[in-house]
């Protein structure tokens, strides 16, 4: 479906932990719920940080999940299939750092406080 290959290692284990969390969950999609879980379970990625600063907790995002969702009960999954959202966000994570390569940057500017390089105007870090 999707050439994996182009993945770093931390998205291909993001991708393989909203598999794992939505099979916990007894659901047969993977959901963007289930990316972001995926996410939170992942410590070593920019987003994971990102969610930790604002104080995002996994067991408290599984709460609201299952609320929102209900429970659900054990039923026997053949396939997991990505719902078109998470396809969507999977094209874009393809199309996005070709649609950004190709903008002129301005003047770059570390932000040491999250770690990442903000350059331009197009794109700025809520802590510079």
């Amino acid at each position: 479906m999707y050439p994996f290959e182009r993945f770093t290692e931390a998205t291909k284990r993001v991708l393989t932990l909203a598999q794992e969390e939505a099979e916990r969950a007894h659901h047969s999609y993977i959901g963007t719920e289930h990316i972001l879980l995926g996410l939170l379970r992942e410590r070593d990625t920019v987003a994971s940080v990102a969610l930790d600063r604002i104080n995002v907790d996994i067991a408290d995002v599984r709460r609201i999940i299952d609320t929102i969702l209900g429970a659900h009960e054990r039923i026997v999954i053949q396939q997991i299939i990505p719902t078109s959202r998470v396809k969507t966000i999977i094209e874009i994570s393809f199309t996005e750092p070709a649609v950004w390569a190709t903008i002129s940057w301005g003047r770059s500017t570390s932000c040491s406080d999250c770690s990442s390089r903000v350059r331009g105007s197009a794109r700025t870090c809520s802590t510079t």
